[in-house]
């Protein structure tokens, strides 16, 4: 099940999302972290832009499980924002965020849509200044809370825009122990698509970014622009019959997958959490089994259980890991000069997502 946009996604995503500019805000609906904007466009009518946080957005067809008491933050969404209307939507660099600026007769306001880590909602004034946030947050490069001036997180090169010489000093700098690894996490190109340009290059994914050739990086190079020039070919991938992806492109890494297209990637995105959402309730058919047949089932749901676990773990390290190497430097450096409970206090006061510190087992767990 997809949960999350890539930055690539997000781009072209953004792309299609232009569709709600010069739309006014009719609405504003929240259940969780579950938001509805809901907008209303001269000749087109009612438009719902989806927000789950952490890391998904789209227009949806329709609004679900909203509450009957909207919730302080829903409310002050709809106090600055009711009647504005939408003047610009665009994705700020090569990054998991929207921008979304708004004007009324009185006044410019912009909401920030972080699709990352956590997730957070941010509403700014025409100076930049933060009215108020969904989440208050604090990292050592910057801080999101009311009153303060908010800055972006920040950013790595922008794979799109620098050159080729840039591009290969960044990526022969790399300490990875893959190039795979290096486009996903040091560019920002997230997994399958790293995985995708190399195989479209014909690289293999495990070469360590210092052996490949000035005709291999040219090579990778040429790739990330053609997927960024590509024309869009939304479509839903299946594995024996399961969703296995939602994607902008046709993907060369899921040749032989059955797959369906679709007018739009907001559509494919939209069609598809409707489908493997919000699964309806079936009857359940109750077949007696033997005793030695009903604990092989049992071994194998909990090994497959264990995997998909451990493999989604995998994930969240693989795209979180500017933070978690953030929060693993910044509790080394305080180790040398202060004791546990004071590393334990200060970490967990500065990094909303380190949420235990086990200093006998040398451990951190962080939460995603």
């Amino acid at each position: 099940m997809k949960t999350e946009l890539s930055a690539y996604e997000l781009g072209n995503l953004a792309k299609e999302l232009h569709m709600l500019v010069d739309a006014k805000i009719d609405n504003i609906y929240q259940n969780k972290d579950e938001f509805y904007l809901q907008f209303h466009k001269t000749g087109t009518g009612k438009l719902i832009f989806y927000i789950k946080l952490p890391s998904l957005c789209f227009i949806s067809s329709t609004k679900s499980n909203i509450p009957e008491k909207p919730s302080g933050f829903c409310m002050n969404l709809r106090k600055h924002l009711s009647s504005a209307k939408l003047s610009s939507l665009k994705q700020h660099d090569f990054e998991r965020i929207l921008e979304l600026d708004f004007s009324s007769k009185d006044k410019k306001l912009k909401l920030i849509i972080e699709l990352f880590s956590t997730g957070n909602i941010i509403l700014l004034d025409d100076k930049n200044s933060t009215i108020f946030s969904y989440r208050t947050q604090a990292w050592s490069s910057r801080t999101i809370k009311a009153g303060h001036q908010y800055s972006f997180p920040p950013t790595r090169a922008d794979l799109f825009k620098i050159n080729e010489e840039e591009f290969a000093k960044t990526i022969t700098a790399s300490s990875r122990d893959s190039t795979v690894k290096t486009l996903a996490v040091e560019l920002g190109l997230g997994g399958i698509y790293s995985e995708e340009i190399l195989k479209r290059a014909d690289i293999k994914k495990e070469i360590p970014p210092s052996q490949l050739a000035k005709i291999d990086i040219s090579k990778i190079y040429s790739q990330i622009h053609k997927i960024k020039s590509e024309k869009s070919s939304p479509r839903a991938y299946f594995k024996d019959a399961v969703l296995h992806d939602v994607v902008p492109i046709e993907m060369h890494i899921y040749d032989g997958m059955e797959f369906t297209n679709y007018n739009s990637f907001n559509e494919a995105l939209n069609l598809w959490a409707d489908k493997f959402e919000k699964p309806k309730k079936e009857k359940i058919r109750v077949v007696k089994l033997n005793r030695i047949i009903e604990e092989q089932e049992k071994n194998v749901n909990e090994l497959e259980l264990s995997i998909r676990e451990d493999t989604r773990k995998g994930e969240l390290i693989y795209e979180n890991y500017a933070i978690i190497k953030e929060i693993l430097e910044k509790t080394n450096e305080l180790r040398k000069k202060e004791d546990w409970i004071e590393v334990k206090k200060k970490i967990m006061g500065k990094y909303p997502q380190a949420k235990e510190i086990h200093d006998k087992k040398g451990e951190i767990v962080v939460e995603f």
